[in-house]
């Protein structure tokens, strides 16, 4: 006999008082990602903004940046079951390169942008990276004895002064993007068993570890936190985050949840609380998921 509280004493099990979750057999982060936001009522919805720099994409621009970030990393050489190593603050760019990574089937492992070169290398060499990309600001930190391609996450626009590098074979997203233009990555199946993603432990207790996540954990996860507000009909809800998105809890449990949902994400790459507060009331925000100093601030 289980409990009110959904303890049974003979298996020592907990279960949820909200019953069994189902989920789709047949779908991958991509495609559960556009489930809900491919309705038209969505193509013009702000899907990402960033509140320091003012861009932002809507849905329909979002699935547009994916495809063409796809294409580039297909045209780089990227293709099914290879890691591509991401190094980036958060930004609307963000999103765009982790699904058109898992797109291809590839595998994404993000990196901590206050690691030292020597963590990021650690990290490039223990997950077997195939490509690095990494925001200009952050390319210093990249060494020149890592020997891996390195794309750089330049502006939209692809113009203004350029990072110099002492790596080798350092290109530019946008200029991968332009002569990617006609280029058909193959076709790839998909499980919801693959991996999609590795990300690695802080290292409190010892040596980071890389933490396999597949296309199903993701899409589970996803399903789970949003059980309530599917549950409620919460719709059109704007999440301010400033939790970073190479951590679990901002990539799969905020930004691929709430974009699944059709909620609007506003971030920014470094936290300032009285930006914060600008961005709230600027953007309407209805969600605000923090950590406890930020509250207690």
């Amino acid at each position: 006999m289980v409990n009110s509280g959904g303890f049974d004493p003979k298996t020592f099990i907990f279960r949820s008082p909200r019953g069994e979750l189902t989920i789709p057999p047949d779908l991958t982060i991509p495609s559960f990602l556009f489930q809900t936001t491919s309705a038209r009522a969505y193509h013009h919805r702000v899907a990402i903004a960033d509140a320091s720099s003012r861009l932002s994409l809507t849905f329909s621009q979002l699935r547009l940046r994916i495809g063409s970030a796809a294409r580039a990393l297909s045209y780089a050489g990227i293709s099914q079951g290879d890691v591509v190593l991401l190094l980036s603050p958060n930004s609307i760019h963000f999103p765009v390169l982790f699904f058109a990574i898992v797109s291809l089937g590839a595998v994404a492992t993000t990196a901590n942008p206050v690691y030292t070169p020597r963590e990021i290398e650690r990290q490039a060499r223990d997950s077997r990276a195939k490509l690095i990309l990494v925001h200009p600001d952050l390319l210093p930190k990249l060494s020149s004895g890592l020997n891996l391609p390195i794309l750089v996450i330049d502006s939209d626009s692809g113009t203004g002064k350029r990072s110099s590098s002492h790596c080798p074979a350092v290109s530019y997203l946008s200029d991968a993007e332009r002569l990617s233009a006609g280029h058909v990555p193959p076709p790839v199946h998909i499980r919801q068993a693959d991996t999609a993603a590795l990300l690695y432990s802080s290292g409190t207790t010892g040596v980071s570890k890389g933490v396999i996540l597949s296309h199903l954990n993701f899409i589970a996860s996803a399903i789970q936190i949003n059980s309530d507000a599917a549950r409620l009909g919460e719709k059109d809800l704007s999440f301010f985050v400033v939790i970073p998105f190479f951590h679990v809890y901002g990539l799969s449990v905020i930004l691929f949840a709430q974009l699944q949902r059709g909620n609007t994400i506003v971030t920014m790459p470094r936290f300032d609380f009285v930006s914060m507060l600008k961005a709230i009331q600027e953007y309407h925000v209805t969600s605000l998921p923090l950590v406890p100093p930020i509250m207690l601030a």
